[in-house]
């Protein structure tokens, strides 16, 4: 970002923040506004769309996760023969599980079959199910925001 560009934003937002202060009588109001913008930005909607923007299959940084843990699996390939106890970053959970419940049997059972994590999801339900999410997070924002200007 340009110093220009940095001056006229951080100008603006304390223009703004004084005009707002002259004219709210009651911080109440403030309040309530940052919280019913706030807080559903980042419950619902900033992590939907972090997820579905980091998951695109063909977007840079997708590719740039999958390098990382690409580097990372030639780099633990070595170590796996002095530690066979641990296992790599791209062992799934479920054959951890299947090779405990061999040594112990009984307690780990009921955890195959009643196991449900990411791996049985389809990759495009996930995505669309993290869009749905910052869509529904956008409504609710604007439910609390309705409510703050007519009910207060």
């Amino acid at each position: 970002m340009s110093e220009l560009r940095f001056a006229l934003i951080t100008s603006g937002i304390l223009v703004f923040s004084y005009i707002t202060a002259l004219n709210v009588s009651s911080l109440d109001r403030v309040l309530a506004y940052v919280g019913s913008t706030g807080s559903t930005a980042i419950s619902f909607i900033l992590p939907g769309l972090f997820y579905y923007k980091i998951s695109d299959p063909e977007g840079i940084h997708h590719q740039r996760l999958s390098k990382e843990d690409d580097d990372a699996d030639y780099s633990d390939s070595s170590d796996v023969e002095d530690a066979p106890a641990m296992l790599d970053s791209t062992a799934s959970i479920r054959s951890v599980v299947s090779a405990v419940s061999v040594t112990t049997r009984a307690p780990l059972r009921w955890c195959r079959k009643w196991r449900w994590d990411m791996e049985h999801l389809e990759h495009a339900l996930l995505r669309k199910l993290a869009l749905a999410l910052s869509i529904y997070g956008v409504c609710v924002m604007v439910v609390c925001l309705t409510m703050n200007m007519f009910l207060t």
